[in-house]
């Protein structure tokens, strides 16, 4: 799941955004849209009842339910360290523990934490030997198994020769334990359940571009291309076997960086590019987020172009392909408005049935707001 800033002089942009495509075919409402907060959902339960992301404005992580909206969790780094915020915050499958980068206990650095319900925030540690705090900041949370057993993310390494920030895993019995690594700077992002299979990406030791990388049960697999000629890769998202992953990687045919599967054949990681989004240029790209854990359900954003800072959220299905989120929705009988941009699909529940999507009003304040959809009926939805 990656965080994208978006810009009030992009949403200007975006009023007048590229074409959603040819119309999918209509059909009776078939999904319930559901307005969550204003806010930046992240992550969403597996089930899809609970969510967490960041507040506007404070970028305060929060818990969200449908009873009770969205309630601010505190501890936020940006009201502390003159708006500084890192890590994307996760929560875990039954909906009941979060993780996401918080002040430490003496209210003076970020770092990682965790969150349950009746005990609140507990501060992540003991960190490794060489690491340290690098402005502000001695560690970050970009992921979390589905038990919220294992936080992922990264540590800070000052003065240390093969890169400063260090992927890392963090549970009860070890502490922050760094991942191994070959190359330069790396990132842990994705976990699946029981936090066996951890997955990111590291950078060439060589070259320095980021590539996708998979630990499993602590021994790493480049699965993303190496040497001078290689194409940026990462992966964002686990399925709870750990058989999927999904990010970015390059469609050699359309030589550009596409949203991409990654599937355990049983014996090596067969990868399927997803393709790019409708009325994209070459220059243009698409980003997987996040998986259904079967992998029928992919959800993402796209660009239209290399200059693009968003052309929508997509929603990818073997059926369908890649299709622009809005538009689909919008063919299921439901109406999200006509001034509101959806940019990003950030989250899906693990039967694919519901998914969160983060959208920007298309006027002033151009605010973000974030939406949950959900399938009404038993019936799955193409």
């Amino acid at each position: 799941m990656t965080q994208f800033q978006f810009s009030r002089l992009a949403a200007a942009s975006l009023a007048a955004a590229a074409t959603l495509g040819a119309p999918l075919a209509a059909t009776a409402q078939s999904v319930e849209v559901t307005k969550m907060c204003a806010c930046w959902v992240t992550s969403l339960s597996a089930d899809g009842s609970a969510a967490t992301g960041t507040m506007n404005g404070t970028s305060a992580t929060f818990r969200w339910t449908k009873e009770k909206g969205a309630r601010p969790l505190g501890r936020n780094t940006v009201s502390h360290m003159d708006g500084q915020g890192a890590g994307i915050p996760t929560i875990s499958d039954d909906g009941k523990t979060i993780a996401a980068t918080i002040m430490d206990d003496t209210n003076t650095y970020g770092t990682q934490g965790r969150w349950t319900q009746g005990s609140g925030w507990q501060q992540l540690g003991p960190m490794p030997a060489d690491g340290g705090i690098m402005d502000s900041f001695d560690s970050g949370v970009f992921g979390m198994s589905g038990d919220g057993k294992t936080v992922t993310g990264l540590y800070w390494r000052p003065g240390q020769q093969g890169g400063s920030a260090h992927g890392s895993a963090w549970t009860a019995a070890t502490g922050v334990v760094g991942m191994s690594t070959d190359g330069r700077s790396s990132r842990i992002d994705g976990a699946n359940r029981d936090g066996t299979v951890l997955a990111g990406w590291e950078e060439d030791p060589q070259y320095g571009f980021r590539r996708a990388a998979v630990w499993v049960n602590g021994v790493k697999t480049i699965i993303g291309g190496s040497g001078y000629y290689a194409w940026p890769s990462a992966v964002t998202a686990v399925n709870s076997d750990g058989t999927i992953l999904v990010g970015q990687d390059v469609d050699e045919a359309l030589q550009t960086e596409v949203a991409t599967m990654w599937k355990w054949d049983g014996s090596a990681w067969q990868k399927t590019s997803l393709g790019l989004g409708p009325n994209s240029d070459p220059s243009g790209s698409s980003y997987a987020i996040d998986v259904s854990d079967d992998g029928s359900v992919v959800v993402g954003m796209y660009r239209t172009s290399f200059d693009t800072f968003s052309s929508g959220g997509f929603r990818w299905t073997a059926d369908t392909g890649l299709v622009d989120v809005q538009a689909w929705v919008e063919s299921q009988g439901a109406n999200i408005g006509k001034r509101v941009f959806v940019f990003e699909a950030t989250s899906v529940s693990h039967d694919g049935r519901s998914m969160s999507l983060v959208a920007q009003q298309s006027t002033a304040p151009y605010a973000y707001r974030s939406l949950l959809v959900t399938q009404k009926d038993q019936a799955r939805v193409k």
